[in-house]
C-alpha cells in the first residue's frame, strides 16, 4: 500500500489517499454443501487456494468552526481462487463491498445547539442465490444453486440526522 496525508489551513482541514493490493495464499473455504452440523472431521469440508485484495480509499475532514465533518470513500475488491469451487475460477469473496461511503456534516452556531447529519452508503456483500429447481420422482424440490457468490443483497444507505440541546449557559 501506498498512501498520502496532507492537513490544511492550520491543521483545520485533513485529507488522506490511500491505494493498496495484496496478493493472498493459503486462503481456505468450505466446499459447496459442506456437511458441518454434528461433523467431527470439519477439516475435510475446507479446501484451500489463493486470492488478492485492491482497491483505494479518501478523506477529508474539517475538524474545527461553526459547519465541520468528514467524508471517506473507499473503492475495494476481494476475490479468491479455490480448485474445487466455482469450476476453479475466480469469485468474489464473502468480504467483497466495492463502494463504502461514509459522509458527517456537524453544524454548531454555538455550545447549546448542534446538528448534525450522518450518511452511510455501502454496495451489498456477496451471496449465492439459488437459481432454480426441480422436482423428483417423489415430490421432493431440490434448489439449483448459482456460481459461488453470484448475486448481492441490496445495496445499503442510511441518513441519520440529529438535533441536541445542551446545557444553557446560565446555572438556573
Amino acid at each position: 500500500s501506498v498512501g498520502f496525508f496532507k492537513n490544511y489551513r492550520n491543521n483545520t482541514w485533513e485529507s488522506n489517499a490511500e491505494i493498496f493490493y495484496r496478493d493472498i495464499d493459503q486462503l481456505f473455504d468450505y466446499k459447496d454443501f459442506a456437511s458441518l452440523t454434528a461433523n467431527p472431521n470439519i477439516e475435510t469440508e475446507i479446501l484451500y487456494g489463493v486470492g488478492e485484495s485492491y482497491g483505494f480509499e479518501f478523506s477529508v475532514k474539517k475538524k474545527e468552526g461553526v459547519l465541520n465533518g468528514n467524508l471517506n470513500y473507499t473503492y475495494s475488491r476481494s476475490q479468491r481462487q479455490i480448485e474445487g469451487i466455482n469450476n476453479g475460477n475466480f469469485y468474489v469473496s464473502n468480504f467483497d463491498k466495492p463502494h463504502d461511503l461514509a459522509f458527517v456534516l456537524n453544524y454548531q452556531p454555538n455550545r447549546r445547539n448542534n446538528l448534525t447529519f450522518n450518511f452511510i452508503y455501502a454496495s451489498g456483500r456477496p451471496t449465492t442465490p439459488p437459481a432454480g429447481s426441480y422436482t423428483t420422482e417423489n415430490g421432493l424440490t431440490v434448489p439449483v444453486f448459482s456460481n459461488r457468490n453470484a448475486g448481492r443483497i441490496p445495496d445499503y444507505h442510511r441518513l441519520d440526522i440529529a438535533y441536541t440541546i445542551g446545557k444553557g449557559y446560565k446555572r438556573n
